[in-house]
């Protein structure tokens, strides 16, 4: 029995070999880059350091971004559903949408680009998004005080306008309902049936 075992092992080792493997392989391989540099901070069996407490980085802050997130709710769809287009509105909206936004870039930041790991690229990174979100505050300042704004804007993009909106028969029955989100815009278009009016 022994000597038989020890015939197929041979065999046994050589059916599986990374030639015949990769003959089944139907992508190319990836070639992934290096990891990233690895920081170890004091020795193994140094405890891991706590972070100080604060609130203002802690339950203040989740708090913050949920009632940020939850308030996009009603203020997107409450200018379109409405009819009517407010500057106050419009400005609480835009602002709404690029903290909303620059909150949620700022933890891919954070995640993705931590400092312990990337001592400069970090800090650029972190001052990057900044500038970005200062000059998107500034385009939507411009664009609410010297043209239509984000409300009218979307209508127009989306084919509709407020006066259209509000008189849907003025327009081929479209009544338009355009929803924001900060990476897209999706609308809804709810077509009024003029054909059973023809045919009447």
């Amino acid at each position: 029995m022994a000597a038989l075992r020890t015939a197929f092992r041979p065999a046994a080792k050589s059916i599986i070999t990374p030639a015949r493997v990769a003959a089944f392989r139907t992508t190319a391989p990836l070639r992934i880059g290096a990891a990233g540099p690895q920081v170890i901070q004091g020795t193994v069996n140094d405890p891991a350091p706590i972070p100080p407490v604060s609130r203002s980085h802690g339950s203040y802050h989740w708090d913050f971004e949920r009632l940020v997130s939850i308030a996009l709710v009603p203020l997107t769809v409450a200018p379109f559903v409405a009819g009517s287009v407010s500057p106050v509105m419009d400005a609480v909206l835009c602002s709404a949408l690029v903290i909303h936004s620059h909150i949620g870039f700022d933890a891919c930041v954070t995640d993705y680009i931590p400092e312990r790991k990337y001592k400069k690229l970090a800090p650029f990174a972190t001052w990057a998004l900044r500038g970005a979100t200062a000059t998107v505050l500034y385009g939507l300042y411009q664009f609410e005080t010297n043209d239509v704004g984000i409300v009218e804007g979307i209508k127009k993009v989306g084919g509709g306008s407020s006066e259209a909106a509000m008189n849907p028969s003025e327009n081929n029955g479209r009544l338009y309902v355009t929803f924001v989100e900060p990476i897209y815009i999706i609308d809804f278009i709810a077509l009024k049936d003029t054909s059973a009016s023809r045919c009447n």
